[in-house]
């Protein structure tokens, strides 16, 4: 039986990476240390994500660089808000901010390390 997906994120700037999930998503910083941070949603602890230093003797090889095939999606109660602060704070706009017909209104950019992250918020299917 799976408890709960944990995705981990290698990154040359730890410090940039952390402060892209707490001051942009919210998320906590719940240990701290030179080589990881563990990041929780601040009201579900079992929504996290870690921040591996990528030059890190535990990272495995070939896991730092560039990260491609695969996106975070961050669901928030008002994407319209964290769109906002996005343009405020001028990060990058892979895809603007849409409805789409499955029922999500969305954007996504890149964290400091290059992953892409998708954020979100359910609305109604159309048709």
């Amino acid at each position: 039986m799976i408890k709960r997906t944990f995705p981990i994120i290698a990154a040359d700037d730890l410090e940039a990476v952390k402060q892209f999930y707490v001051d942009f998503l919210g998320f906590v910083a719940v240990f701290d240390s030179d080589w990881f941070i563990d990041l929780q949603a601040s009201e579900e602890p079992l929504l996290e994500i870690g921040i591996w230093r990528a030059d890190h003797d535990l990272v495995p090889p070939g896991l730092a660089g560039q990260p491609q095939g695969v996106m975070i999606d961050v669901v928030v109660d008002d994407v319209d808000q964290l769109y906002a602060e996005a343009g405020r704070r001028g990060l990058e706009l892979i895809i603007e901010l849409r409805d789409e017909p499955y029922g999500q209104r969305r954007f996504v950019t890149r964290d400091p390390a290059g992953t892409t992250v998708e954020v979100s918020t359910p609305i109604a299917m159309a048709g």
